[in-house]
């Protein structure tokens, strides 16, 4: 179940990276914030591999190779 719940947050992020990088495409066309997108699609913020801190103090939240730190309730996707 943990990894299956990871596997799919991990999969979800790398999605949303995707659609964020596309701009030249379809681009990020969706009126959500990005963590109400990734909840709407079963995203569950509880589960995670490791935290890790930003040199700016922020709190980075890893899943496997896929990380974002929470800004101002919304999330931000880390650089690859």
């Amino acid at each position: 179940m943990v990894r299956k719940a990871l596997d799919k947050n991990r999969a979800l992020l790398r999605t949303l990276r995707t659609l964020e990088g596309n701009t030249h495409q379809d681009g990020w066309r969706v009126q959500e914030s990005k963590a109400q997108w990734l909840v709407q699609r079963g995203f569950d913020f509880q589960f995670h591999t490791h935290l890790d801190t930003l040199s700016d103090g922020r709190v980075k939240v890893m899943c496997f190779d896929e990380g974002f730190v929470m800004d101002n309730g919304d999330v931000e996707l880390c650089p690859d």
